[in-house]
């Protein structure tokens, strides 16, 4: 990604529909950064699938139910990137009387980590390049979508089953009811549109 040029792929990320990009360049003016590169920011995940050589930038997920607190939704990243970690905040979001938490930095608008109070909570996964990536449904914005507009666990679970997706991606969800937790594998197959879905339960063997 760093040997992008931003200028034109913020012209290209506009004929894409250019998702959330008043808010992109909002973030930008108020941390005296260029636009540019801040849209180029939240194509991260997309642009780390245009080589299929590059290590994994994998992390450790899973969910599952603890005797005195629930179901319990854990995630590590396995790499060291201490910058990262320093900007790390939780955004809390509200629209009336329903709240959002997402765990990111300031400039990301789309989502890395996130949780519906009483409903569920969905962290993202690098899964392998399978196909080259487009740039118009991010797994990071509709990680937003999903937790902006779905309420439960079985909705969540089906929108981002279901959702045409820029690249592949795993996203691990954990319920509020034992044994409601799932590692949902989305493996892009085409240009535009092609993808191929599986949703792995609770306890089911990895083959």
């Amino acid at each position: 990604a760093a040997s992008l040029v931003p200028g034109p792929f913020h012209g290209a990320y506009r004929l894409t529909g250019g998702r959330h990009l008043d808010e992109i360049h909002a973030w930008a003016d108020g941390l005296g950064v260029s636009r540019s590169l801040l849209v180029t920011m939240q194509c991260m995940y997309e642009l780390s699938h245009l080589d299929p050589m590059r290590p994994s930038q994998g992390c450790t997920a899973g969910g599952r139910w603890v005797d005195g607190f629930g179901m319990v939704h854990l995630r590590t990243p396995d790499w060291n990137l201490p910058a990262i970690a320093a900007a790390t905040r939780l955004f809390v979001f509200r629209r009336g009387t329903r709240r959002r938490y997402v765990v990111g930095m300031p400039g990301l608008v789309g989502a890395l980590s996130g949780m519906v109070p009483g409903g569920y909570s969905v962290t993202i996964n690098w899964a392998p390049p399978a196909a080259l990536p487009f740039f118009h449904a991010g797994p990071l914005f509709e990680l937003r979508r999903t937790l902006e507009e779905c309420d439960t666990y079985t909705e969540a679970v089906e929108r981002l089953r279901a959702t045409p997706l820029a690249s592949s991606v795993f996203f691990t969800v954990c319920g509020v009811g034992r044994g409601e937790a799932c590692v949902i594998e989305r493996v892009k197959t085409g240009w535009i549109g092609g993808h191929h879905a599986r949703v792995r339960a609770s306890g089911e063997a990895v083959v």
